[in-house]
């Protein structure tokens, strides 16, 4: 079958060295090294800590907070911070790769050299291992458990999976989960009893903390459900730029159906994409690890196309042709957008200026920026990492007054109370808090001069300075 001789092995490794290295490549000589993501810079700001001492207070996230987290990852980035936040994901992208390869070669050997082709050219997997993210080691460990699981090593797999735990319980989870739909599908619960006490055990080493505070209030950001948004997210090229190219998305479907026709063969696989789909828009990294599947299911679809029996040839061949072009195109689009992502050269800017100021206060911005202000050294008032937050709801819809608010002694008033010194805006705020506008806080950062000074200014973030008290009252 197609790329399945032992040469192609070889070729598509290299291929996939190529096609994680050219993200960094592109960003040293573009962006002046940016990292991608705010993950990237979670990791070498946590990482750095880890190398001071052992971290378990955030004195910088909502202001101060515990540190609440799995570990491991943050370990193996103190090792080297600078370096390791770019080498790791190389390193867990092309073992992750081989995994897959071979996986795929036990579970229907024809079509592990094309599995593993769209398994390249998916922007899910590119940009996953692109990020410094501990979900990178994570999925490295659940590829691994599952080969084990193929090979029979029923202990080596059912570690392997633990290991994943010391990089995402939430990962881990899902594992246990399917464990116990498969075991109650074969009528045997043993590996489910021996995951699920695991689990129960690196849970507690790992959260102790609950015994102390108890259940947090949340451990979900502030994304509210669109349907709309769930689709373009998705979709990379739409409005995602770590969702699936469009057209393996389509061939995954076909593959699909074609085996839900197939007396229910993947009914389980069925079920966990659908609901993969759902919670993925609460946590991306779901993306990009349902590009290991649908690229699987891709493949079962494009042997479709080529197997069957068309009226037309030509048709055939044309609508073939199309389908791989539109594939190879998302593949370069994704590299054309590299030097783009977020943090681009000018976000990049705003970060270090933060970094080389010194502050006794808070930074204001969205919840998405919070790792971004926290890498620079500056507090701030609301982020992504909710986990025992202080006056989370509280904090949350104080912001959203902030961001609305035309009142310049109103906005004063919770300025003091969160002792907040700098505001930070970037384009996405500007498109989805103020609709382009200068409405809101965004009138009084322009309009009132003698209270807010513009200090930094580049096409994709802007800074505001807050006076102190004696000024504001001019």
């Amino acid at each position: 079958m197609f790329l399945n001789a032992r040469i192609y092995f070889w070729i598509l490794l290299v291929f996939s060295v190529f096609a994680l290295v050219m993200p960094v490549v592109i960003r040293e000589k573009f962006t002046d090294g940016a990292l991608i993501g705010p993950e990237s810079y979670r990791s070498i700001r946590i990482g750095n800590m880890f190398r001071e001492g052992y971290f378990s207070y955030d004195s910088l996230s909502y202001g101060g907070k515990p540190f609440v987290e799995e570990k491991a990852w943050y370990f193996l980035i103190s090792i080297a911070p600078n370096f390791m936040v770019r080498l790791l994901p190389l390193i867990f992208g092309i073992l992750s790769f081989v995994l897959f390869y071979f996986l795929i070669d036990k579970i229907n050997p024809e079509l592990k050299g094309i599995s593993s082709l769209l398994l390249i050219l998916s922007p899910a997997y590119l940009y996953l291992f692109s990020t410094a993210s501990k979900y990178c080691a994570a999925i490295f460990f659940i590829l691994l458990g599952f080969y084990f699981f193929y090979k029979r090593f029923r202990y080596l797999s059912i570690a392997a999976f633990l290991i994943s735990g010391l990089f995402s319980m939430i990962t881990l989870f899902f594992v246990v989960l399917t464990y116990l739909i498969y075991g109650l599908r074969k009528e045997d619960l043993r590996n489910f009893y021996l995951l699920f006490f695991g689990f129960i055990i690196l849970f507690i080493l790992q959260f102790y903390i609950i015994f102390k505070f108890g259940l947090p209030h949340t451990i979900f950001s502030f994304v509210n459900f669109d349907i709309n948004k769930i689709f373009s997210f998705v979709v990379f090229g739409i409005g995602g730029k770590y969702g699936f190219n469009f057209f393996i998305l389509i061939l995954a479907f076909i593959g699909i159906y074609k085996n839900f026709n197939d007396k229910y063969k993947y009914l389980l696989i069925y079920i966990l994409l659908f609901f993969g789909f759902i919670i993925s828009f609460y946590m991306p990294f779901l993306f990009s690890y349902l590009s290991f599947v649908m690229a699987y299911f891709a493949s079962l679809g494009l042997i479709l196309l080529f197997s069957e029996q068309w009226k037309s040839g030509v048709f055939k061949f044309f609508t073939i042709v199309v389908i791989f072009c539109g594939i190879l195109f998302s593949f370069l689009v994704f590299y054309n957008q590299v030097h783009n992502f977020e943090p681009n050269i000018n976000y990049a800017g705003g970060i270090n200026f933060l970094k080389n100021k010194v502050l006794d206060g808070t930074v204001l911005s969205d919840y998405r920026l919070s790792d971004y202000v926290t890498y620079g050294g500056e507090r701030t008032v609301i982020g992504s990492d909710v986990a025992y937050a202080p006056n989370i709801f509280e904090r949350h819809n104080d912001m959203k007054v902030l961001f609305n608010i035309t009142n310049i002694d109103s906005a004063l008033s919770l300025i003091d109370e969160y002792n907040i010194n700098y505001i930070l805006v970037d384009t996405r705020m500007w498109e989805e808090f103020f609709d382009n506008h200068e409405q809101g806080l965004l009138f009084l950062l322009k309009y009132t001069p003698n209270v807010f000074v513009s200090v930094f200014n580049s096409s994709d973030v802007n800074i505001w300075y807050v006076r102190d008290k004696n000024y504001r009252n001019l």
